[in-house]
């Protein structure tokens, strides 16, 4: 199967010159003057008979020079300042794409949504892959320092994990992965033009048409082919937010072994500065320990799961060991174990395992409940 690359279509408007012409009017009893003719001569009927010398009219000449009209130029937009995403409050971006490489096809689209305040976003990611059109699916949520993960591979009983992380990334950063290349650095290449202005979803935008040698700053995403045969980018950048309200990329590579592969890919942005709800989902726990199993004292988390926490503490193993030895007693653990850095607790049915060891100047201590 062979991608279709999409052709790039340049409008280009031509004026024609208009030519006025002015047509003579006939006068009762004169001889109508020869169609097509560039002069009209007014005279004395001939067969007429002259009472004494005739005189003789000198002839008349009207100038039927045509008007020209000059073509009127259509005048460049004035370039509009590009704007990154973290300029709005929210807004929701679809990407699909897909990938041909010989004959094996891949489709997946991505839908993104970003909310400042408070700050979240959420990307649903759905695969279809192969002759028999089997679908995969990820869903992720990330609000304030809490992300949530839930994947499907088609059966629909994908279950959600939660965990939070002091090295969380940006939410920012996280809601626009999908964008692989910024609009700001890419439209002043020598490969980019402005093709005017068009509307897309009832938006003042300009269109910018990009050819192969925009891509050349782009070799780590088409590189993995080995040799750039084609490509091609379309934007249409909004006036009024300054970012791209729609995209189409593609280009088409080959690998030191002759393999061809094919990419295209959509986007477009839509609801911006418009309510969008972010919710965790309902029913899963969250992240950090359950309430009968305590935290030490000053403790730095680095990842907190359900039912499990990654944390450091500025103090001496034994103080630790010794903190549980009497913290988790106190809240109807039983000791069942002990080796060193690691104390085993029970609790009706329910294991709690504390696991220590030395990192630098501190303590990184791994509670584990199930």
């Amino acid at each position: 199967m062979r991608l279709r690359t999409l052709a790039l279509l340049v409008i280009v408007a031509m004026l024609a010159f208009a030519v006025a012409g002015c047509g003579a009017t006939d006068t009762p009893g004169e001889t109508p003057s020869a169609p097509g003719g560039s002069e009209q001569v007014v005279s004395e009927a001939e067969d007429a008979e002259p009472d004494g010398e005739a005189e003789v009219e000198e002839p008349v000449v009207i100038d039927q020079e045509p008007a020209v009209v000059e073509p009127e130029e259509e005048d460049e937009p004035e370039p509009v300042e590009v704007a990154s995403l973290d300029t709005l409050d929210s807004y929701r971006q679809t990407m699909t794409t897909r990938v041909v490489t010989d004959d094996e096809e891949t489709e997946w689209t991505m839908v993104t949504e970003f909310v400042r305040d408070p700050a979240a976003y959420r990307a649903v990611w759905t695969s279809v892959e192969g002759d028999d059109d089997a679908e995969e699916a990820w869903e992720i949520l990330q609000i304030e320092d809490t992300t949530y993960m839930r994947s499907d591979d088609g059966s629909g009983e994908g279950e959600w994990m939660a965990y939070s992380s002091a090295d969380a990334e940006d939410i920012q950063s996280s809601a626009d992965i999908t964008n692989w290349m910024s609009a700001e650095n890419y439209l002043d290449d020598e490969g980019c033009k402005s093709k005017g202005r068009e509307k897309v979803d009832g938006q003042d935008t300009i269109h910018y048409v990009c050819d192969e040698r925009m891509f050349t700053a782009y070799s780590g995403i088409w590189g993995v082919t080995g040799k750039l045969i084609e490509a091609s980018l379309e934007t249409w950048v909004s006036d009024e937010y300054g970012v791209p309200l729609r995209s189409i990329s593609s280009w088409v590579g080959e690998d030191e072994d002759g393999v061809r592969h094919e990419y295209y890919s959509e986007g477009e942005i839509t609801d911006i500065n418009k309510p969008i709800t972010i919710e965790a989902p309902s029913g899963v726990d969250v992240p950090g320990l359950p309430e009968d199993v305590p935290m030490y004292p000053g403790a730095t988390i680095d990842v907190a799961m359900a039912g499990m926490v990654s944390f450091k503490v500025d103090a001496a193993a034994d103080e630790v060991i010794s903190f549980y030895q009497e913290a988790m007693p106190a809240e109807g653990w039983s000791l069942d174990s002990e080796m060193e850095g690691m104390l085993m607790f029970s609790k009706e049915g329910r294991s709690a395992t504390i696991m220590t060891s030395e990192e630098d100047d501190l303590i990184s201590v791994t509670v584990l409940v199930q």
